[in-house]
């Protein structure tokens, strides 16, 4: 169990006097429904879930119709994918319901739903014209009583990023944590003849392109704030930096320097960027201080360094540098000291990615069988372990609650994008389609949509 998780629970234990049941945390003093307590504390991995059955939400005032059906499943399948994909949930399959339809606390069979295990029931009803209006109303099977209920409205066209919402919404109550329902992926993809950058939901729906410059966009990287992306585009010749606002497609150059200016990350705090350059004729990173302009020198070295990725506390930065005679991940002080090189297992190590808020993993791509891997290691550089064995598995990134890993493979013939957890394990492809290749994605920061 991770220290933060056990320091979580313990803190509810004694704040909250609660005790355990199968494998959760129940409160067992009355909860608010309307606040924002935490009423499930969470363990971690390698340990039971919370188990959560969600009925189908029901439809009001309108008739039975291939619109509303459309509606009740996408409310349901959106919000049991993302509870399943959380990691803390463990779904129960609706083949075991001892109900399909509840409209009050009073026709809860709260007795059945025990001995099926379950810790926590999920039902809802919702309105559909022009707009969508869901009402949720969440019961522990334990204390037999209703602990949480909400009401959410959105335009129509919005009801699968509504159903994401309430996921989120879920996440947090249940277990503090918060969650990673609303989040997006930034990649490139060759589908349009060039690449260009695409976003789309974490989960591969809802896919949008964002640039069309008609040239090589490469390595997005999602600003801290949610809004930005950084990328190098070679649409005026050279290959410079831009940054861009995904909302409106509002664009600035970042960084024009003859010769690569490439492979940006943004800091945890948002105030600076680290990139490569090779003005001074040798791939070297550099800082930039997006307030100031002011732009700093970090390594100096005869080799290549490139694909810099900061610590969440923003102090250290791992990179790839060849100065040892073929790739290999190294790690150095935000201010250029303290440099150590970390991978030695496989004879071409890249792409480092460091694991956002428990910051004690980082995900590197390795090649170790005459095709690419996603592998992760301490970041002392030691247990270095492999996740994938299939095919070319390339550019991997963290989710922002760490628990999940989004990289480009070729397993299936073209380059589309997979997510998986942290351990490798509940392997998902996101991308389909399109005889062209979807790849270097980037997974935003939490974000919260707003719905009129």
């Amino acid at each position: 169990m991770s220290k933060k998780l056990y320091f979580i629970i313990i803190t509810i234990c004694l704040v909250f006097d609660i005790v355990p049941f199968k494998g959760i945390l129940i409160l067992t003093k009355t909860v608010n429904a309307q606040s924002n307590e935490v009423y499930v504390g969470i363990r971690d991995r390698g340990v039971s879930k919370i188990r959560i059955a969600i009925l189908p939400f029901q439809p009001e005032g309108v008739e039975w119709s291939n619109e509303i059906q459309e509606a009740q499943s996408t409310l349901a399948n959106t919000i049991s994918d993302d509870l399943d994909f959380s990691l803390f949930f463990d779904i129960l399959d609706t083949a075991y319901f001892p109900q399909n339809y509840i409209k009050k606390k009073e026709d809860i069979a709260f007795f059945d739903w025990s001995q099926l295990g379950v810790n926590a029931l999920l039902i809802g009803n919702f309105k559909l014209n022009d707009e969508v209006e869901v009402e949720t109303r969440l019961f522990s099977i334990t204390a037999a009583k209703l602990v949480r209920e909400e009401k959410y409205k959105a335009e129509k066209s919005q009801i699968r990023r509504l159903a994401h919402r309430i996921s989120d919404d879920m996440i947090k109550f249940l277990t503090g944590e918060d969650g990673i329902c609303q989040t997006q992926i930034a990649f490139i993809s060759t589908r349009t003849g060039h690449k260009e950058i695409f976003i789309s939901d974490y989960d591969g729906y809802g896919t949008r392109q964002l640039t069309s410059n008609n040239s090589i966009s490469l390595y997005p990287d999602w600003g801290p704030d949610g809004f930005n992306l950084t990328y190098t585009s070679y649409k005026s010749g050279n290959p410079d930096l831009f940054m861009i606002d995904w909302t409106n497609n509002e664009e600035i150059v970042l960084s024009s320097f003859m010769g690569l200016n490439s492979t940006a990350a943004w800091s945890p705090d948002g105030k600076k960027v680290a990139y490569t350059l090779t003005k001074d004729g040798n791939s070297e990173l550099y800082i930039l201080d997006t307030r100031s302009g002011r732009l700093t020198r970090l390594t100096y070295n005869y080799g290549i360094d490139c694909s810099p990725s900061w610590s969440p506390t923003g102090d250290k930065i791992a990179f790839t540098s060849d100065r040892s005679g073929n790739p290999q991940v190294y790690v150095i002080d935000a201010v250029g000291t303290n440099l150590k090189r970390l991978t030695y297992m496989g004879n071409y190590n890249d792409l480092a990615s460091w694991r956002p808020g428990k910051g004690d993993l980082i995900a590197y791509c390795s090649r170790l069988r005459g095709q690419f891997d996603v592998c992760t290691m301490d970041i002392t550089g030691e247990n270095p372990t492999c996740l994938t064995s299939i095919g070319n598995n390339e550019r991997p990134e963290w989710s922002p609650d760490g628990y999940h890993i989004v990289f480009a493979s070729d397993r299936g013939g073209t380059y589309q994008l997979y997510t998986m957890d942290w351990t490798g394990d509940n392997v998902k492809q996101v991308t389909f389609g399109y005889q062209a290749h979807n790849m270097d994605p980037t997974w935003s920061p939490r974000m919260r949509w707003k719905f009129k």
